[in-house]
């Protein structure tokens, strides 16, 4: 589980969810006997959201293959939803002291240092390389505590500016620390600029402290999360026009106001959104196949992103934070 949430997420950020998520999660069972809501909702503020149905699945077929214990085989292991190499690695180590090698971003900095890799760490044929070093280097003799200590001493000593090198046991085997250059690897070529992704959304409310929300789509990004009334818009002048259309639907002659605009960085882009409020005097009872009417206080119950919480905050309902 750990292994996970730890994916392409920092420690610190997991920390802050780890208790909650495993309380309510504790074993393979209870996971997989979870609903798929509860789960999303657990994982909310974790972001890359695709790992909570990755992980709800691979519950389940620990419990119905494997009876409800972690397999220890590589096969087996490999065949769970969301498993990939790095994770592969780090579980059969970790918890079966298998011959396996880990490459997370401290073990590549390690690596590409004491070999003075001057490539692009990030290209597809440094990372071959890294991933052979990490396998070469790996002892069969308790391999769990040598890639612990390799991560650890990325962590703590071989770090990302200035490197303790008079404390690493490898200084005098490492080539970038000879030259002189260990705080310029790893390389990193810097991608394109990422894109902007303009919309509109609208944060209803009626007089029974309500909220509007929608279901995302099944697939795609923050697939099946919830989020204010929303649309992706070409021009961020028009976003007023969009939203109108959109409070059309609820049957009311209250003009949506704007609150502001808020920005939220994925990995491969960026969503502008335009924020609009909108209160109706009266309850609603528009209802849709997306769409659901929540009561703000019960917003923990649902799988809501980080960039809805940031929506609703610029809408001044600050009780999501």
């Amino acid at each position: 589980m750990s292994e996970y949430l730890l994916q392409q997420t920092r420690v610190d950020t997991v920390l802050k969810h780890w208790q909650r998520f495993h309380g309510l999660f504790p074993t393979p069972f209870a996971l997989a006997q979870a609903d798929a809501e509860d789960v999303r909702a657990a994982w909310s503020g974790l972001g890359y959201y695709r790992r909570a149905g990755y992980l709800h699945h691979a519950a389940k077929q620990i419990v119905f293959k494997h009876s409800g214990v972690v397999p220890k085989t590589a096969e087996d292991l490999a065949a769970l939803p969301g498993v990939g190499r790095y994770t592969l690695g780090a579980v059969a180590s970790h918890a079966f002291n298998l011959p396996f090698p880990i490459l997370d971003g401290n073990v590549m900095r390690v690596l590409s240092r004491l070999d003075h890799i001057t490539e692009n760490i990030q290209s597809s044929t440094t990372q071959k390389r890294l991933w052979l070093r990490a396998e070469a280097l790996l002892p069969s003799h308790n391999p769990r505590d040598f890639n612990q200590a390799l991560m650890d001493l990325g962590a703590t000593v071989c770090s990302p500016k200035k490197p303790l090198c008079h404390l690493c046991p490898w200084q005098h085997d490492c080539r970038a620390h000879r030259r002189g250059v260990a705080e310029s690897v790893p390389i990193r070529i810097r991608k394109n600029k990422v894109p902007t992704t303009f919309r509109a959304a609208l944060v209803v409310t009626d007089k029974n402290d309500r909220l509007l929300l929608q279901q995302r789509p099944s697939g795609g990004l923050l697939a099946r999360m919830w989020e204010p009334v929303a649309c992706d818009i070409d021009d961020p002048s028009d976003s007023l026009v969009h939203v109108k259309k959109l409070s059309k639907q609820l049957k009311t002659r209250a003009t949506p106001k704007l609150a502001g605009t808020i920005s939220h960085r994925f990995t491969h882009r960026v969503w502008a959104v335009s924020v609009f409020t909108l209160t109706l005097r009266q309850v609603s009872e528009y209802s849709s196949e997306r769409c659901r009417w929540v009561p703000i206080d019960d917003l923990d119950k649902l799988g809501v992103p980080t960039v809805t919480r940031k929506m609703l905050q610029c809408a001044g309902l600050n009780r999501t934070s």
